[in-house]
This record gives structure tokens, sequence and C-alpha cells, in this order.
């Protein structure tokens, strides 16, 4: 919540300043990479843990070192995946990947906040449903689990508003510089289909990075929940990552349709430049 507040007061307002600023190619840091790497592989060894009492003193911890990872490794990962991505000339001197990997390098900036915030509630949600259900089916169904369960459907609606809002906010604070974008890609040569894959490309990769790094945060939340329950249900701490997959699977299908709606407005915003035909 700290984080997502950090975003929503300062990098949501930077975003609409952007365009007043000079992007400049981001640099790459190995300190910063190293030290993400270390703060998530600690925090991920720590849930992994056999022992239920280190399991539940681990919970703040691992929760701020992994977040803070997160926020690290997002950026350093992009601009090394980027650069190497540059470094691969079969692929990056193709019309579409080029355009692709030229723009994001650029925005790398603007885009590891709200790729590891986005990232981050997708975590949450995916650990919290999971959870609930998971004790819920060891438990039986006794009201005060029901109820359990009832609340933490409802914070976890509240925190997929959340990541579906900050990233619809994250592609329109940009529209009218991405319309002349696009507009100069149509004037010199590029078919609608081809403008339009570009777009979906573009959003996908938005989307689709938070959701698989929140996917990977999750396991290793539902795993430690498995040690935890593993005193009262063997199989049911077990199960605990499959549960979790289980949530992830039903949360993907949701997740579609928050990309797709947005995707659809996103191209309607950028205007009859997408609606040509080839």
């Amino acid at each position: 919540m700290i984080s997502l507040r950090g975003v929503l007061r300062e990098n949501i307002v930077g975003m609409l300043r952007a365009r007043r600023k000079p992007n400049a190619r981001p640099a790459f840091s190995k300190v910063r990479a190293l030290a993400g790497a270390a703060l998530i592989g600690t925090g991920y060894a720590w849930a992994s843990s056999r022992n239920p009492e280190l399991v539940v003193l681990g919970v703040l911890p691992v929760t701020l070192v992994v977040s803070l990872g997160t926020f690290l490794a997002v950026r350093e990962g992009s601009i090394a995946l980027l650069k190497a991505a540059r470094r691969w000339e079969r692929l990056f001197y193709r019309p579409r990947p080029f355009l692709l990997v030229s723009r994001f390098v650029f925005k790398v900036q603007e885009n590891y906040r709200v790729l590891s915030v986005a990232s981050l509630l997708v975590a949450v949600i995916v650990s919290a449903v999971g959870a609930v259900y998971a004790v819920y089916a060891v438990e039986g169904s006794a009201p005060s689990l029901r109820l359990a369960l009832f609340n933490g459907v409802f914070v976890s609606l509240v925190f997929f508003a959340a990541a579906c809002s900050l990233l619809y906010f994250r592609l329109f604070t940009e529209i009218d510089e991405d319309r002349r974008y696009f507009r100069r890609l149509a004037e010199a040569g590029l078919t609608g289909g081809e403008l339009r894959r570009l777009a979906a490309t573009q959003n996908a990769v938005l989307f689709l990075v938070p959701f698989l790094i929140g996917l990977v945060h999750s396991t290793f939340a539902m795993k430690a929940l498995g040690t935890l329950l593993t005193s009262a249900s063997i199989a049911a701490g077990l199960g605990t990552v499959a549960i979790g997959w289980q949530v992830a699977a039903a949360y993907f299908a949701a997740y579609l349709v928050c990309f797709s709606a947005t995707h659809a407005l996103y191209r309607r915003s950028l205007g009859e430049d997408l609606s040509k035909s080839d």
C-alpha cells in the first residue's frame, strides 16, 4: 500500500509532466541488480523454510525485502534485457522488435515503478485468495471461515481494481504522445494492421510482465503457507502451491478481460490510423 501510494502520488503526476522532459537512456547498475537479486533470493529462501516458527517470524521481513528487491530487479532487469535485445541483431533489426525495444528503452524509468507495484498487487491478490481458500478447505465450512473467505475475495477485488487502474493510467497519461508516435509511423508507411499489432504487443508486455512476476512471488508465499498448514493437514500443506496456481488461473481470466477492455479503449483513443485496413 505504501508503494502504491508512492506511485499514485509521484509516478502518475510525473508521467503527466514527463512530456516536458527529454527522455534519457537509462544506465544499468550491477550493484542495484545484484542487490535486487539478493533481496528476492533471500526472501524466497526464507519463505521456503520448513520451520513454521521461522516462516511466521519472516512474514514482515520477507514482504519488505521482496518488495524492495522487486523494484531494483525490474528496473535493472528491464535495462539488461533491452540491451541484450539490441545486441541480438537477427531479432532487433526486424521492424516490430526494433520499434518496441527502441521505444521501451526510453520508457524504463516511467515503466519500472508501475510494473513493480502491479506485480506486487498481483502477488497479494493470488496469495490472499489462495491462503483463505486453502485454510477454508482444511478447516471445513465454519461460518467464521466463510466470512474470512468473503473478506479475502473482497480485499482481492479492491487490489485487482487498483492493479487495473494503475496500468490503465500508465497507458493513458501519454496518449497524446502515443498518437503522434503512431501517426508518424503511419506516415512512414506502416499499415493499419502493423500499427495494431505493434500497439497490442506493447500493451501486452505492460500487462503480462507484472502478472508473471506476481505469480512467482505468490508461489513462494503459498509454499510458506503450506509449511504452516502441515501440522493441520499434510495433504493440504503440500497442495497450497497448486491452490495458488488455480487461483492465479481464475485471476488471469479476469485480468485478460481487463487487458482487452483497456486495449480496446487505447486503440479507439489513438484515432483513425489504427483503424485503417491493410
